[in-house]
């Protein structure tokens, strides 16, 4: 007995299916994966930062980024890992970064959070394995914008709507 494997569709299918006309004459143009990758056509997201950033070259894109955060913590610069893993949110990619304490993980939430219209409210979840670590955090954002620490005993159904 064989089985037929189904395709699973990537989160990502709407940067590589190009769209079909009923009637087309010209057949759709290629694209090579690295120009599908630079900048997605609609992100899943629904605040995304300034179109004048997000249609820059990662270039000016980081440039942009290094200014915010300069300006944001007093002239202290960023680090250039900073700078990167905002650059990937910018774009709607998946990011991860693996770094040691005091590096500067929580500026990339902060950084990332500064790029969105602050008009349209955006929200910015950070997860945090750590309870003490997420309970500084809080504490030290509370006088810049609404922060709230969710852990397994504080997230629930109710807690979830009010932050809607």
């Amino acid at each position: 007995m064989t089985r037929k494997s189904k395709r699973i569709p990537t989160a990502n299918r709407h940067l590589s299916t190009p769209s079909v006309k009923a009637k087309q004459s010209k057949p759709a143009q290629k694209t090579s994966p690295q120009s599908t990758r630079s900048t997605p056509k609609k992100l899943n997201t629904g605040v995304t930062i300034l179109k004048k950033l997000l249609q820059s070259n990662n270039s000016d894109l980081k440039a942009a980024i290094a200014s915010q955060a300069k300006r944001f913590y007093g002239g202290e610069e960023a680090k250039p890992l900073q700078i990167d893993a905002v650059a990937n949110l910018a774009r709607g990619r998946n990011t991860f970064l693996l770094a040691g304490t005091g590096f500067g993980k929580s500026r990339i939430s902060e950084i990332y959070f500064k790029l969105l219209p602050q008009n349209a409210k955006p929200v910015v979840l950070v997860l945090n394995p750590l309870d003490a670590l997420g309970d500084n955090q809080v504490a030290e954002k509370k006088g810049k914008f609404t922060a709230i620490n969710l852990t397994k005993l504080t997230f629930n159904k109710n807690v979830a709507e009010e932050i809607k």
